[in-house]
Formats: structure tokens, C-alpha cells, sequence
């Protein structure tokens, strides 16, 4: 390895070692190898295993000693209380988190995410394996918990940050007791509580917000970004408090905000959709026109096989190898085996339409084609 980090637990008796290596032999990730290693004073050693793969995020002592976190795995990732034989006790569930801090009560965990990650926490009840509260908190570079353990104090400090420099305390249930910014064109460099080891007393976990303030700083907007052209129209056509709900790729698309929902078409809109109607069915007449082609006298041989002798002659004609013949060979079959079809139809009483009596007088014509094509 080429980094380890120590931390010990409050009565000194064990240790976690956090190793970083910066290339990973097996070759999976690019930012090297972690690995975290538990060693106690009783000459006990062993490597902790994780069930997500991915970086060590954070880890932390328990103060009974007995017991540790950890933040591990690619995002989003997971938070994993351990014994001291480095078997997971409890799942803290999954997120956007890198940092895990105990309260010097160890009765309540924060579990959070900072630095390149937009800033929020999480409390746990560690006890109760329960999600408390959480709350976002931008910008925070330093945080702690109280001597008491029932409050934190986040900070923005510089010279991580050099804009918003100032201090927060939050009650556990993630509600914000006090705020401070220092004066303009001043920095703050540090913060935190000032000891007291009797502070630590057990107290019991309320679930009930405490009263608070509001933040002083406008919180990001939650919602979701909609292009201009996928947005709700204000104003449009001049007419104040309309909005638009649409769907449609171009701002040209958008539905007229003037029509009300269910009201009735105009005299003008309905003589439009008439016209449109009328040329639609002229059209579609056309192109039915155009495929009625009377066929010529030449054409109209007409052999004497039923539609059932017709469809097994098909099955014996035979491909010839040539990929252009072969083509035509597999469109006249097809137009042939419709033929035979119509024919066993006719047969049976069916009344034809002209087109399909004009395709079946094409069979002569369609016969001869495909004998020049396969001899």
C-alpha cells in the first residue's frame, strides 16, 4: 500500500487501519485500491469485507468500543455497522454519502454526504436501527457533534469556501437552532465546540422536531429542469395568468391557450375539417384509381387450373441462383399464390370486387413471365 490512516477506538484496545494503494491490481477501478484492516491489543488481526465494491468512504468508531461504521461502494453508497469481529451487524440504507459521524453519547449516528457532493445528512437512531430526520446543509466544510451529542455544529470555512464563511448548530432532529455569518470581507478559518468530557450523558431519543428558525440563505430549487420548449406557455397571446401544459417539441406546436377544454368547434374550424375530410377521400380515390389499371387485351389469359391446382404448381418452381432473377421469381410466386386465393374464393361463391378480378386476369401474363424467368 502506499497510504494508511489510523483510528482507534476511545478505550485504545483496537485499531482500524485504512489503506489506500494507487493502482489496483486486479484492475477494476482507476483511483487504485482501499482496503480496511481491524488489529486489536490482544495481537487479533483481520481484513474487513464489504458487500458493495467501490471506495472507503468513512469510518468511525462507536464510543463502547465494540463496534464500528463504515461508508463504502460506488455511489450511491452504503453505511454498515460492524462488531468487533468484523461481521455487519445493521444496513444504515444507501445514498449519495461519504461521511459517517458517532455523537460522544453513541446513541445517534449522522450519515451524510459533503464536499463533492451536494451537502445533506442523515440522523440514525443506532439503537433503534431507525431514520430520525435529515436536512440539506450547502456548503459545509467542517462539522461536529456537541460534547452532549444532541447537537451539531457545521461550518463554511476558509480557505475551502470564501463566500457564505460562517457557522450552524442543528438539534439532531435536523432542525436549525442558531445562524452565523461573519461581516463582509472577513473570513472564518475554524469552528468548533469547546470540551467537556461530562457533557456525555444518555438521553432519551425524541422523534418530534424541535422549534427552530429558518435558514437565512435561499435553498437551491428541487425542481426539475423542463426545456423552454416543453415548459407551460405564460401569457401567451397577450392574455395574462394563461399557462399551456404541452408536450410538443416546438414552441409552434403549442395549442392555442384561447380554446377552453370542451368547448364547441367554431362554423370556421368545422368548414376546414369538412374540406380536409373531402380532399383526404379524393386522394385515397385516386390512388385506388391508379392501381385499378385495366390490363390489356394481351394480358387476359386466364389459365384453366383451380385455385388449389394453381397454389401446388407454385411449390414446384425452383430458384435459379442469379440474386436479381431470383427477386422477381419470389414477387410473381407471391402475386400468384394471391391469384390462386382469389380464384378458390370465386370457386366457392365469393363475390369479387373489379381489382380483384383484374388481378386474377393477369394470371396468364404472370405464368408466362415466371417461365421466362426459371427456363
Amino acid at each position: 500500500v502506499d497510504t494508511v490512516e489510523n483510528f482507534w477506538n476511545k478505550q485504545c484496545s483496537a485499531c482500524l487501519l485504512l489503506t489506500a494503494a494507487e493502482v489496483d491490481k486486479s484492475g477494476t477501478s482507476y483511483y487504485g485500491e482501499q482496503m480496511l484492516f481491524y488489529l486489536n491489543t490482544r495481537g487479533d488481526s483481520s481484513r474487513v469485507t464489504f458487500s458493495k465494491s467501490g471506495n472507503i468512504h468513512s469510518v468511525a468508531w462507536c464510543p463502547n468500543g465494540q463496534e464500528f461504521f463504515a461508508v463504502y461502494g460506488t455511489m450511491p453508497s452504503k453505511a454498515t455497522l460492524f462488531n468487533h469481529k468484523c461481521e455487519p451487524v445493521a444496513e444504515f440504507g444507501t445514498g449519495a454519502r461519504n461521511t459517517v459521524l458517532i455523537n460522544p453519547v453513541g446513541n445517534l449516528a449522522l450519515i451524510g454526504g459533503f464536499g463533492n457532493i451536494p451537502g445533506r445528512f442523515e440522523i440514525w437512531d443506532i439503537a433503534g436501527r431507525k431514520h430520525l430526520a435529515d436536512t440539506e446543509c450547502s456548503d459545509t466544510t467542517h462539522l461536529s457533534w456537541s460534547p452532549c451529542g444532541q447537537y451539531l455544529l457545521t461550518s463554511t470555512c476558509s480557505p475551502r469556501l470564501r463566500v457564505n464563511n460562517g457557522y450552524k448548530i442543528w438539534h439532531y432532529t435536523a432542525v436549525l437552532q442558531h445562524e452565523k455569518f461573519v461581516a463582509e470581507k472577513t473570513e472564518l478559518f475554524a469552528a468548533s465546540w469547546i470540551p467537556d468530557s461530562e457533557a456525555a450523558k444518555p438521553f432519551p431519543i425524541s422523534r418530534s422536531p424541535v422549534k427552530g428558525i429558518e435558514l437565512s440563505v435561499a435553498m437551491a430549487s428541487k425542481k426539475k429542469y423542463i426545456p423552454p420548449s416543453q415548459r407551460g406557455i405564460v401569457g401567451l397571446v397577450g392574455i395574462p395568468g394563461t399557462q399551456v401544459s404541452t408536450e410538443k417539441k416546438f414552441l409552434s406546436e403549442i395549442d392555442d391557450p384561447t380554446k377552453k377544454a370542451g368547448s364547441a368547434p367554431s362554423k370556421a374550424s368545422q368548414k376546414n375539417k369538412k374540406k380536409k375530410e373531402a380532399k383526404k377521400k379524393a386522394a385515397d380515390a385516386e390512388k385506388v384509381d391508379n392501381w385499378r389499371v385495366n390490363p390489356e387485351p394481351s394480358n387476359i389469359i386466364q389459365s384453366n387450373l383451380t385455385g388449389d391446382e394453381l397454389a401446388a404448381s407454385l411449390a414446384g418452381v425452383e430458384l435459379t441462383g442469379n440474386p436479381e432473377k431470383d427477386r422477381k421469381i419470389k414477387t410473381l410466386k407471391k402475386i400468384l399464390h394471391a391469384v390462386a386465393k382469389l380464384k378458390s374464393e370465386q370457386a366457392n361463391g365469393k363475390v369479387l370486387d373489379q381489382a380483384q378480378v383484374d388481378k386474377i386476369a393477369r394470371e396468364g401474363q404472370l405464368l408466362k413471365d415466371l417461365e421466362e424467368l426459371t427456363s
